[in-house]
């Protein structure tokens, strides 16, 4: 799946909350980042640091990537630390407040002036911004921000919390998108983890449920 996605393309990936999406971009970012891609990862649930380590938690480092990795960290802002950037990374660059969403745009376009490549576009997640902004403006934040993103050749994969949005505003983002991946809880003897592809357009893929999972080696989908 990690090398199913080409350029100009746009994936929504839901699921509810701790199902473990974070940990499928987390190893998403590093299999771009080890096949020498310039990644993007705007956090909105954690900090930068909190990502490292989740990673490493999953045998997954993340360290070691400043020339191609950035952070736009739209977390912070939430500790009351989200003006300055005196005291972040050269890699990370905050968000002052999860309203602006212009502010969002602008710095992922400044990012990719400096990369001067395509890039891998990671948000997780969505969610917060319609706590804070009607959704219809986040429905429009996000057209935008795919619209630009293609418009460079690049990738973008948006997480979901499910349970949380309306059907109407999950069915518009569905649409907006190139694909969609889902994720759910499926209990049987135990209680499994499982992905699919819903849809992906233009792609060959497989949409039946597959399980996974996260441990050491990462995040891992069963055959």
């Amino acid at each position: 799946m990690k090398d199913l996605f080409p350029e100009r393309y746009s994936v929504l990936l839901a699921g509810p909350p701790g199902v473990g999406k974070q940990y499928f971009c987390i190893d998403l970012a590093r299999h771009y980042l080890s096949q020498g891609e310039k990644v993007v990862f705007l956090t909105t649930e954690n900090s930068p640091e909190d990502l490292v380590a989740r990673g490493l938690d999953i045998g997954v480092d993340l360290t070691g990537f400043e020339e191609s990795l950035y952070y736009l960290d739209c977390y912070s802002w939430s500790l009351r630390q989200g003006g300055g950037q005196s005291d972040t990374a050269k890699n990370q660059i905050r968000i002052s407040s999860p309203e602006n969403l212009n502010e969002i745009i602008v710095k992922v376009e400044r990012i990719m002036g400096l990369f001067n490549s395509p890039i891998r576009l990671i948000v997780h997640s969505l969610s917060p911004f319609f706590l804070h902004n009607e959704d219809r403006d986040v429905i429009k934040f996000v057209q935008l921000l795919t619209s630009r993103i293609k418009e460079e050749r690049s990738f973008i994969l948006a997480t979901l919390q499910e349970g949380v949005h309306s059907p109407s505003t999950v069915n518009t983002l569905s649409y907006l998108m190139d694909g969609k991946l889902e994720m759910r809880f499926y209990e049987g003897e135990r209680l499994d983890r499982q992905i699919r592809a819903h849809h992906l357009k233009d792609l060959a893929a497989d949409t039946r449920w597959s399980a996974f999972s996260i441990n050491k080696t990462g995040f891992n989908i069963k055959e």
